[in-house]
């Protein structure tokens, strides 16, 4: 699937699968949603209602509801016919949206380029950032583990967030990490955790 048979454009952020089992691709164009039984193709812009047209995230959640993080845009979410917008006025302040991530209680984590982590728990946006403790304020990916720690790849190395003890904790070459700045969304938790 390219540019040539329909899609918003060849740079490709981000790939995930709806409830109905439509694949979503981030583009640097929009989102275009491809409908696997037909083949078929639908673009979406800020015409439509997305947040943005540089996706570089789109994520769903245990609910079926896709996130979907713009650089430089707002963040939305598609519920499968609207986008609802997120901004300043609900309490998120910034608009360079890496990656996103959910617990196991249903909080939804967002890295934000500059801004730090976000979670968001239904009602409000949380903000942290190095006024709270965590060292790089650009996440380029999150996963969360069993215990609902969040796990951050950054360009300083791997941060965790231990949420029950509220503390960060920055792990590089000195702890064995051997990269040094982690690829955006290049993270994930298999199935033994």
């Amino acid at each position: 699937y390219s540019l040539a048979n329909g899609l918003a454009s060849d740079m490709v952020y981000s790939i995930t699968e709806d409830k109905y089992g439509n694949i979503w691709m981030g583009t640097k164009e929009g989102a275009s949603k491809l409908t696997v039984a037909t083949g078929a193709i639908r673009n979406y812009t800020t015409n439509d209602g997305l947040g943005g047209n540089h996706i570089y995230r789109i994520f769903k959640d245990k609910k079926g509801l896709l996130w979907i993080g713009a650089l430089g845009g707002n963040l939305c979410m598609y519920d499968g016919t609207t986008f609802k917008r997120y901004d300043e006025s609900n309490g998120l302040k910034h608009r360079f949206i890496l990656c996103i991530n959910e617990d196991s209680k249903g909080n939804i984590w967002f890295g934000c380029y500059g801004g730090g982590l976000y979670k968001y728990d239904g009602k409000n946006f949380y903000n942290f950032n190095n006024k709270q403790g965590l060292n790089c304020e650009s996440p380029f990916s999150i996963v969360t583990d069993a215990q609902d720690n969040i796990w951050m790849g950054t360009n300083h190395g791997i941060e965790k967030f231990d949420v029950a003890k509220n503390k960060f904790t920055l792990y590089g070459r000195n702890d064995g990490f051997m990269g040094v700045e982690c690829n955006p969304n290049s993270a994930c938790l298999d199935k033994v955790g």
